[in-house]
């Protein structure tokens, strides 16, 4: 899953209660969950962001959480996947950082979770399977 779903499980906003509702069957489950070390940078900075337009408060439980804490994830670093990240990028003109999420995806023959319907779109099912909520 990718960071445009990931946030919807800390902060309030349309589609988190689908998302915590995919959470939790994942959790129950059983499901292996994998992310790429890159999630925690790019839910940051979404969390940064909040903060800056005042949705969020630094004082807010959800900052003052360590970072690891947040998901229930194996981390994946990202340096095996940036090259086939970058090709994929430039093929499918998404950014190099979503590029990376389906670059894992596929090497994992895994489904994608994400909430940007964008990236939905110009990933091909021949490419990667992609799975979304709004």
């Amino acid at each position: 899953m990718d960071a445009s779903l990931v946030i919807k499980w800390l902060v309030p906003e349309t589609g988190n209660e689908e998302a915590l509702g995919l959470r939790t069957a994942w959790r129950q489950g059983g499901v292996r969950m994998l992310a790429p070390s890159l999630l925690l940078a790019e839910v940051a900075n979404v969390l940064w962001q909040k903060v800056e337009r005042h949705l969020l408060s630094p004082d807010d439980p959800v900052i003052r959480q360590p970072p690891t804490e947040w998901f229930p994830f194996e981390f994946v670093e990202i340096t095996g996947l940036i090259e086939e990240a970058l090709k994929m990028a430039m093929a499918h003109h998404v950014s190099v950082y979503d590029a990376v999420y389906v670059a894992l995806a596929v090497r994992e023959r895994a489904p994608l979770y994400t909430a940007d319907a964008a990236l939905r779109q110009r990933v091909p099912p021949s490419v990667a399977r992609l799975c979304g909520i709004e």
